[in-house]
């Protein structure tokens, strides 16, 4: 932005010089060329004029070009992370959907096998990874590219949220110093939650691929249309 202002200001400054320059009474003599060094003058002048105009052009079509190149970098980098985190979200859901049933009908409450939470928390890890860089990215997409790509990302987080949502609610409910009341509501919002992802996603393999094509596809056109401009 600094430089804008610089370039900009060198612009006008030049422009003014100009205008008081025109300003200063010349009569025709001024363009009846006598010798060698009042035709320099002349073409100096014309050439001053000149110059101004292709620097102002060549500055917007710099900027222009900039532009396009931070757009192509930006949903390149997007499109990659949503590609991976998309490719989780199944093992997510599959994760999702055993441990909620795991709750629901209160199997191994008191005493989760070691083993299993082991496994859960290194998935919950993985997905809190992926789902927070893709996060950071859909906020740089917003303040490059506008607020009405937001709800785009939200459609597509949905499903993720939840599902990280859901399987941190089942490592707190198998905490065995947790009291009974406190691990009911662990189960009650994981439950619930889960309930909301597949009354909009959907249970059997066919549905989900479906949603995701739904949700994610906007989000790579946009991403095409960027890298294409």
């Amino acid at each position: 932005m600094k430089k804008d202002w610089v370039v900009w200001l060198g612009c006008i400054s030049l422009f003014g010089a100009g205008v008081v320059w025109g300003a200063i009474p010349r009569g025709k003599e001024f363009f009846d060329v006598k010798n060698l060094h009042d035709l320099a003058e002349v073409i100096g002048s014309f050439a001053t004029a000149a110059a101004l105009l292709l620097a102002v052009i060549g500055y917007n079509a710099w900027k222009k070009q900039l532009v396009a190149t931070s757009d192509h970098e930006l949903a390149k980098r997007a499109s990659l992370s949503l590609r991976k985190y998309r490719a989780m979200l199944p093992d997510a859901f599959r994760t999702t959907s055993g441990l909620v049933e795991r709750m629901n009908f209160q199997v191994s409450y008191r005493e989760t096998p070691h083993e299993l939470l082991e496994v859960v928390n290194e998935e919950l890890s993985n997905l809190k990874i992926i789902s927070s860089e893709v996060h950071l990215l859909a906020l740089e997409c917003r303040e490059e590219w506008g607020d009405s790509v937001w709800p785009v990302f939200q459609d597509a987080f949905f499903l993720g949220d939840h599902c990280r949502a859901c399987i941190g609610a089942f490592v707190s409910w198998s905490r065995i110093d947790f009291p009974d009341r406190l691990r009911e509501k662990y189960a009650d919002s994981a439950i619930n939650s889960f309930e909301a992802v597949k009354i909009l996603a959907g249970e059997n393999v066919l549905e989900i691929e479906k949603y995701f094509e739904e949700k994610f596809g906007p989000l790579h056109q946009m991403f095409n249309e960027k890298k294409l401009k």
